[in-house]
């Protein structure tokens, strides 16, 4: 014999936690800028000097030298962010 009033009821679903700006999120978001801020000025740096390197050596292969920055730089910036987690 089935119970009246005895129905299964779902049980209320967990509170979910606060999503705020916690400590570790602000600390991942100002280190993300500061690594955003050092690649753009020394690529800047670069480009920039490079125009004087190649005249004192008497070269016009600076173009290799860019290609070798940013080839590092895409190697080293995801080791570096493996490495962070």
């Amino acid at each position: 014999m089935a119970q009246v009033g005895s129905a299964d009821v779902p049980a209320p679903a967990p509170l979910a936690r606060e999503r705020g700006w916690s400590p570790r999120l602000i600390l991942s978001l100002i280190s993300l800028v500061v690594l955003l801020e050092a690649l753009t000025m020394s690529y800047s740096m670069i480009s920039t000097g490079l125009p004087d390197i190649m005249a004192h050596f008497r070269t016009d292969q600076g173009g290799w030298v860019q290609t070798a920055f940013l080839l590092v730089a895409a190697v080293i910036s995801p080791t570096l962010g493996k490495i962070a987690t």
